[in-house]
């Protein structure tokens, strides 16, 4: 067994002992403080306050649009000026919103506009609602736009039946009202030449008006009439799909649906008719419709007497005009049993 080493110690070394040496103080010098010269506080001159009652911020108010948005097409088909909003004054602070003086605020010119419905007094009216039919397929809506304002405004006071003028609603319809069935056809057949090439699809609506008859356009008015020739608007949509061209009129009478089914059945073969003719049968049917002369028609279209009686003849135009005659003649009892 190897031997345990002892182990190396490091030696200390030994403190200096003597006395700490301290700092020497001497005595402090006593005097006076110096003391800053103080003098008298500036103070601010207070303004005198104005005696009286005090001053109240009233609640700041705020000009709201609260009015529908009138129709731009049926306002220029109107031609009136009438503002696009109406406007209140309604504070913003507050639970509750209170509109003082609603109408003194409306302006003066546009009160005179408001229409006055005239009463049915429970009569049986015509509603007519008009529909462009592939208006999405048009090249020029534009154009087409503005040929169809100037047919509907050509007719707009030649026909006394009207009651409620021929008025654009949508982009591509528009309605009118008829309190006698007599020139109704005369003025569908004026609007289909107008647009041609494009077509246009009528539903003839028959029965009552709930709000009366608005004598400047025919909007804001509503009724059995209407809910018929909507009705039958769908169903001219749907029947076109079922055969090759699309069918151009129709006439619905809740109360007398037989004879409003007969009435369909010429009118689908008229629509037949129809999708064959060309520009020149339909510059025809115009003039017989303006009750001009074959010789007259002839000399507008700068052909021959011969052509123009041929094209009658070809298209049964005479025909046509006298079935559309005796459909108003029948619509006309019908409203006189009524």
């Amino acid at each position: 067994m190897k031997a345990k080493r002892p182990k190396a110690t490091k030696a200390k070394r030994p403190k200096a002992k003597g006395p700490k040496a301290t700092k020497a103080k001497g005595p402090k010098a006593k005097g006076p403080k110096a003391t800053k010269a103080k003098g008298p506080k500036a103070t601010k001159a207070k303004r005198p306050k104005a005696k009286g009652p005090k001053a109240t911020i009233k609640e700041p108010e705020v000009m709201v649009r609260r009015s529908e948005i009138m129709e731009f097409l049926a306002r220029m088909s109107r031609r009136t000026i009438e503002p696009a909003f109406k406007t209140t004054l309604v504070p913003q602070h507050g639970k509750s919103i209170a509109r003082e003086h609603e109408r003194s605020i409306v302006p003066e010119f546009e009160r005179t506009i408001e229409p006055e419905f005239e009463r049915t007094n429970g009569h049986t009216v015509i509603a007519v609602i008009g529909d462009v039919v592939a208006s999405r397929r048009v090249q020029s809506p534009f154009r087409m736009h503005s040929h169809l304002r100037r047919a509907l405004d050509s007719i707009r006071d030649h026909n006394p039946s009207i009651a409620s003028p021929y008025t654009l609603t949508l982009g591509d319809e528009f309605q009118a009202v008829y309190k006698s069935p007599e020139g109704l056809f005369h003025d569908l057949w004026c609007i289909l030449a107008a647009m041609y090439p494009v077509r246009v699809r009528f539903s003839i609506g028959v029965g009552r008006l709930t709000t009366g008859v608005n004598p400047m356009d025919a909007l804001r008015m509503d009724g059995p009439a209407f809910h018929q020739a909507r009705e039958g608007l769908d169903f001219l949509k749907k029947g076109s799909r079922r055969i090759q061209h699309p069918l151009l009129f129709g006439i619905f009478y809740l109360e007398h649906t037989d004879v409003c089914h007969l009435f369909n059945d010429v009118l689908v073969l008229i629509s037949q008719l129809c999708a064959e003719w060309k520009s020149n049968r339909w510059r025809v049917m115009m003039g017989l419709l303006h009750r001009h002369s074959r010789r007259r028609i002839a000399s507008d279209m700068g052909v021959s007497s011969v052509a123009v009686h041929k094209n009658i003849r070809a298209g049964e135009l005479m025909t046509i005009l006298g079935i559309c005659d005796g459909i108003e003649l029948a619509l006309k009892k019908l409203l006189v049993v009524q």
